[in-house]
């Protein structure tokens, strides 16, 4: 699978699953913010580079020109409280808002024209499950995270 062209792996699970937290392992830096509630409440998408590239993330709102963040060793911590603040945000200009990250993913070692996209906890809302199905259907790989607390299966509620 890694070695298709555009390889899309797709992250998804329940609210509060802790696919973030996964993603964050897999980067070796919290990157991405995780809480025990919802916390990721837009689509992003990881993308790596190599490890002498210039790390930055893009966010993409609402149809505008996407906003260009560089990350630095100075500003890393600054531009990463910057990012999880927007990543977590609930506002209306940031709904069906995009961001794309930019750096280093050590597990997927030379696999550049892979993608990793995390998603919304499925079930939380029509809409950020739709957002999930989007990008389902183009993926290379699917990876459902389960929160081990909902050992007897999905929440009854939600439907997959």
């Amino acid at each position: 699978i890694l070695s298709e062209p555009n390889c899309i792996i797709l992250v998804a699970g329940e609210t509060s699953a802790e696919k973030s937290s996964f993603l964050n392992l897999l980067m070796e830096r919290d990157v991405l913010s995780t809480s025990h509630l919802a916390a990721t409440s837009t689509i992003y998408l990881i993308h790596p580079i190599e490890p002498e590239s210039t790390r930055y993330f893009k966010v993409h709102l609402n149809g505008k020109k996407p906003k260009k963040y560089i990350v630095s060793k100075q500003n890393e911590n600054e531009m990463l409280t910057k990012l999880k603040k927007m990543l977590v945000c609930r506002e209306e200009r940031y709904r069906n808002a995009r961001v794309d990250i930019y750096r280093q993913v050590p597990l997927l070692d030379y696999n550049y024209h892979a993608t990793l996209v995390d998603t919304p906890g499925i079930g939380e809302s029509k809409e950020m499950s739709e957002s999930v199905y989007e990008y389902l259907t183009n993926a290379s790989a699917f990876i459902f995270i389960i929160n081990s607390a909902y050992a007897g299966g999905v929440q009854k509620d939600n439907v997959i």
